[in-house]
């Protein structure tokens, strides 16, 4: 049958058939007559799938019955027209099929491979559409969006399903969106859903419809409050008069404050501190909607259906995944603007059976391992004693509104005398025991079936014993078959994590070879010395290396994310670094250390001192060496030498004598002493023997003298000839000698004050501290000590 007809049809189909197969023909099989009870489930960015029961009718085909395996597809009726689903879970007993399925865009992406496909700088229209021209595998999915945000991802050896949706690098958290399914077409848009004209009324004690609203952190009027005490004018929501009273809170911003002598940081005046103070509560209305009630609405229209209200919440079924409504709220008299975010639709039925609506920030995600684990470990502390109490009030509860059928073939308890209009119904076969809360003819969720097979939403138990958990594609596994080995945490098969007894270790698992010897390991240890103290080591293998390292959050195009080290060990020098400058442990970041830093074997420490200075402390020479490793200069108690030039910028005090020594032929090293003044002076003095001509001689003073000296000069005169002189005349940059004969030879100096210094005299200096009392007392130290693996990474000792 072919066009709109298609519509009033469940069809299965054959794993192998085309999506022109699947979308315009009725298939292999049309199975309504089968169906004893389905549904759809679609949440928003969540699951969207299909589960039904069938009965075995041994009359139909034995052919049709092959087709009920995981792979197979399923096209039913839903409300806004057809819908396509794969089989991926199928049980089956003599009488009844049992199958769950997933949309047919979830499973096909599961088996779409890339294995190095990157979008780079690229909207999401583009990037989606790269992803899928780039996947291997058959593909007939209709991939679309409308986001123009450009963005960067690198997507290597993984499949599309976790490329666009399952890891830190997936589109959704590069582009963002939400997630829209129909048939073959996959859509990841801005939003999903349209602005529904439908109005509901919240009603008290109305059955079906579930309210649960929190006003605990509504807030209609802030007393914005800043550092010390800044306060600013209460800010008014502008919806305030949408509830009958206000809601009232103080907020504290304590990064808002005033500046003063000693923190620079803050505002100059008040004034500027409570605008401040008024724009950050202003954005807690507009930014964080701290003024809107927070709600969610589950409606069962299969318990509404039974009340004459209903009338008014029927409109709701016309809402799909992502459309907003509004709540008219009789509790606070307020409307709430939601969400549907999830919904139950029943081909069989044509009927929605609910509608979970919210005005909460949307992210779902299936719960994850450690999740789970913690739900198990809350539920064992409770002990034995607490699930059997539980059990047991529950069950003496039930006595009440219970009524026991007993068939020829089943026993039933349900919650009404007649079986088809009961709703909680448990029942014992010769296949197990089932619950089901959708009547007698409805969907058996939990149970025990005969081979000992458990289905429940939560176990709680005082001992759980089994040898392997898993997610849902197998991707990620706990192990716990092993005696010996502990638990085995796998990634796609291989070793990741190791746990045993009191170590952890660490594997490479992206490399089938190295799954025998771990890399690393944290492990607990006692020390080999007397005192056998316990301690925790963090060790990695000698074919390895360690880094304690933060994550960049700009995304590199080449490498993706990148983590940047700030101490890398490496003891082999398995990374290959320069050998001229590799050591076992590097840091590559400031580091700060707040007690003394020693060296072994040795009593030399560096630290720093009462008056924060730093301090090179050694019983024996401090020496500097240069890259060659010679020594240029060495300190002591006694004696400092440097063996290379040396610039002193600063004043040069001395509380000895100050030598120039020279090297003599006869008399080797000999100590020169310098000429000490009361004020500071430079000298200038003539280079060679002066003489006058005709009884004068001008002579110039050097301007590079002259700018390093300030005021007056004196000269001295040294004469070599008889008779008299005089000084002439005396100027800033020359001077001029008369004599009185008219060739007169002389030397001459001139002495004048140091520019910038030409006020010091005979300054006081304070004598420096004593050596030991400056400096900051270390700790009592103890030498490092070996450390025993009682779990040795390979074979022996890790030290």
């Amino acid at each position: 049958m072919w066009g709109d007809d298609l519509r009033s049809f469940t069809c299965l189909f054959s794993g192998k058939s085309t999506r022109e197969e699947v979308l315009t023909t009725n298939g292999d099989y049309i199975i309504d007559d089968l169906i004893i009870s389905d549904k759809i489930t679609e949440g928003l960015n969540d699951k969207f799938d299909y589960q039904s029961v069938l009965i075995v009718d041994k009359e139909k085909p034995k052919e049709l019955y092959n087709l009920f395996v995981e792979g197979s597809i399923i096209r039913v009726s839903d409300e806004f027209g057809d819908e396509v689903f794969r089989i991926c879970n199928v049980r089956k007993n003599k009488k009844e099929i049992e199958i769950y399925a997933r949309q047919i865009t979830i499973s096909d992406t599961l088996n779409l491979w890339l294995e190095d496909v990157r979008p780079t700088n690229q909207s999401g229209t583009s990037a989606i559409q790269y992803i899928f021209n780039g996947a291997k595998g058959k593909n007939e999915i209709i991939a679309t969006s409308n986001i123009t945000k450009i963005n960067t991802a690198y997507y290597m050896y993984m499949n599309v399903y976790k490329a666009l949706f399952d890891n830190d690098n997936s589109f959704l958290e590069r582009w963002g969106g939400e997630i829209y399914r129909n048939k073959y077409n996959l859509a990841i848009n801005n939003r999903v859903g349209q602005d529904k004209d439908i109005i509901i009324q919240s009603k008290k004690n109305l059955i079906g419809f579930e309210i649960k609203t929190n006003i605990d952190s509504l807030c209609t009027v802030i007393y914005p409050v800043g550092f010390d005490g800044i306060k600013a004018d209460r800010v008014i929501s502008p919806l305030v008069n949408n509830y009958p009273r206000q809601f009232f809170k103080e907020i504290k911003y304590e990064d808002v404050k005033l500046k003063t002598e000693n923190d620079p940081e803050g505002y100059d005046t008040l004034a500027q501190a409570q605008t401040e103070l008024k724009r950050r509560a202003e954005l807690e209305f507009s930014k964080n909607h701290i003024d809107i009630i927070t709600a969610e609405y589950n409606i069962n229209f299969v318990e509404l259906y039974k009340t004459e209200e209903y009338k008014n919440y029927g409109l709701t079924e016309y809402a799909g995944i992502g459309d907003t409504i509004t709540v008219k709220e009789d509790t606070y008299n307020t409307d709430i603007i939601v969400r549907v975010i999830e919904r139950e639709y029943s081909p069989k039925l044509d009927r929605r059976l609910s509608t979970k609506l919210s005005n909460k920030d949307i992210k779902l995600t299936p719960p994850n391992v450690s999740q789970i684990i913690a739900e198990l470990d809350k539920a064992q502390k409770q002990g034995a004693n607490g699930l059997g109490d539980y059990i047991n009030a529950l069950m003496n509860s039930g006595i009440k509104d219970s009524y026991v059928i007993a068939k020829q073939n089943e026993i039933l308890i349900m919650d009404s005398k007649d079986i088809n209009t009961s709703v909680n119904v448990v029942r014992l076969n010769r296949n197990g025991l089932g619950f089901s809360q959708t009547g007698y003819y409805g969907r058996y969720e939990y149970g025990f079936t005969i081979d000992g097979k458990i289905n429940a939403s939560l176990i709680s138990t005082g001992i759980l014993s089994t040898v392997l958990i898993q997610n849902w594609d197998g991707s990620l596994q706990i192990d716990l078959s092993s005696k010996e080995s502990g638990i085995k945490f796998k990634k796609n098969g291989y070793n990741g994590i190791t746990i045993e007894g009191q170590s952890q270790y660490f594997y490479d698992w992206e490399d089938e070879k190295r799954q025998v010897t771990p890399t690393s390991a944290i492990y607990s240890s006692r020390s080999i010395t007397t005192s056998n103290a316990p301690g925790l080591v963090l060790a990695h293998n000698l074919n390895n290396y360690m880094t304690l390292s933060y994550v960049e959050e700009e995304f590199n195009e080449k490498n993706g994310f990148i983590a940047r080290g700030y101490i890398l060990l490496d003891k082999l020098n398995k990374r290959k670094q320069d050998t001229n400058k590799f050591a076992p442990i590097q840091i590559y970041t400031d580091s700060i250390i707040y007690n003394s830093l020693f060296f072994q074997n040795t009593t030399n420490e560096i630290f720093g001192s009462l008056e924060n200075n730093l301090v090179l402390k050694s019983n024996n020479n401090i020496n500097l060496a240069d890259s060659s490793k010679k020594t240029f200069a060495s300190f002591s108690g006694s004696k400092s030498t440097i063996w290379s030039d040396t610039t002193i910028v600063g004043d040069f005090t001395v509380s000895g004598n100050k030598n120039c020594v020279q090297e003599t032929v006869k008399h080797g090293k000999v100590a020169y002493y310098s000429i000490e003044d009361c004020e500071s002076y430079l000298t200038e003095r003539s280079k060679r023997r002066c003489k006058t001509e005709n009884n004068i001689c001008k002579i110039y003073l050097d301007d590079i003298f002259l700018e390093s000296t300030i005021g007056r000069y004196t000269i001295e005169i040294f004469k070599y000839s008889w008779g008299d002189y005089r000084i002439l005349e005396q100027e800033n940059d020359y001077f001029i000698v008369e004599s009185e004969k008219d060739e007169f030879e002389f030397d001459w100096v001139v002495t004048r004050h140091r520019n910038g210094f030409e006020d010091e005299r005979l300054k006081v200096i304070e004598p420096p501290k004593p050596f030991y009392k400056a400096f900051k007392p270390s700790f009592n130290f103890e030498s490092d000590e070996r450390i025993i693996n009682t779990a040795p990474l390979e074979q022996g000792v890790i030290i």
